[in-house]
């Protein structure tokens, strides 16, 4: 396997450790306040991906430019976009969100 594919996978098997020995109560009574939520078919992208899918876009994306999000529900890929292109796409016909 390729040395940069592991060690991605040995940051993912480190973070995924950490996660583990940061639970407390209180972190999971909010996972429980946000997973009374949703209906048993609903999956929310977990912010971190909704990120790394937003860096991924070409490089001639700018505020200006239409995407369409396809699984539309609790608005994590227009948050980040929001995020990464700021005051420049409130308000244009930028995010395009597609209820699932």
């Amino acid at each position: 396997m390729h040395p940069a594919i592991l060690s991605c996978l040995e940051d993912k098997i480190h973070n995924i450790h950490q996660l583990g020995t940061e639970i407390t109560p209180d972190t999971i009574g909010i996972a429980l306040r946000k997973l009374s939520r949703l209906s048993v078919s609903e999956v929310v992208t977990p912010p971190a991906v909704a990120r790394e899918l937003v860096e991924s876009l070409p490089p001639e994306t700018t505020a200006n430019s239409r995407i369409l999000d396809i699984a539309s529900k609790t608005g994590e890929f227009a948050g980040v976009l929001l995020q990464k292109y700021g005051d420049g796409i409130k308000g244009a016909s930028t995010a395009f969100p597609l209820p699932a």
